[in-house]
């Protein structure tokens, strides 16, 4: 159980996934492969699948790694960009219809709003990077337009 335990609370916290193969590895033989998986699966069923989704302030983590890079942000602006989305998004606690939204929504609209610390040549790439990944099952533009407005 507790190898499993591990096991998802490493999937629904970390940055990185680890293996059910290698966490059979870090047991010595204790544990193979299929026994993580089963266990990790009745104590799912346990919990009926009841266990700690992402926050916005780690989608604006996972969002930001996908994004830094295309749109050329160094350093100082990367830092501006996460404090005002991570304002944003420590905000959106506050407000009982935000606390609605789904996470991923309230990120994307946080990481939009943040757009405005940048300089116009980096803000274009920023927000078109964003856009790019906005391409993958996000919430429709008008709920993110909404969620955008009630953050500022």
């Amino acid at each position: 159980l507790s190898m499993a335990t591990l096991y998802v609370a490493i999937k629904t916290t970390e940055r990185v996934a680890i293996g059910s193969e290698f966490l059979a590895q870090m047991s010595r033989g204790a544990y193979t492969k299929n026994d993580i998986e089963k266990v990790e699966m009745e104590l799912l069923k346990g919990l009926e699948w009841r266990v700690n989704p992402p926050t916005a302030m780690q989608f604006i983590c996972h969002i930001l790694s996908l994004v830094v890079r295309g749109a050329g942000l160094d350093d100082d602006a990367l830092a501006r960009v996460l404090d005002e989305s991570a304002f944003q998004a420590e905000n959106a606690v506050r407000d009982y219809g935000l606390s609605q939204e789904r996470q991923s929504s309230v990120a994307m609209a946080a990481m939009f709003n943040a757009a405005e610390v940048l300089d116009t040549d980096l803000r274009r790439d920023y927000l078109f990077q964003l856009s790019e990944v906005l391409d993958v099952n996000f919430a429709h533009p008008r709920e993110l337009q909404r969620t955008r407005v009630r953050l500022r």
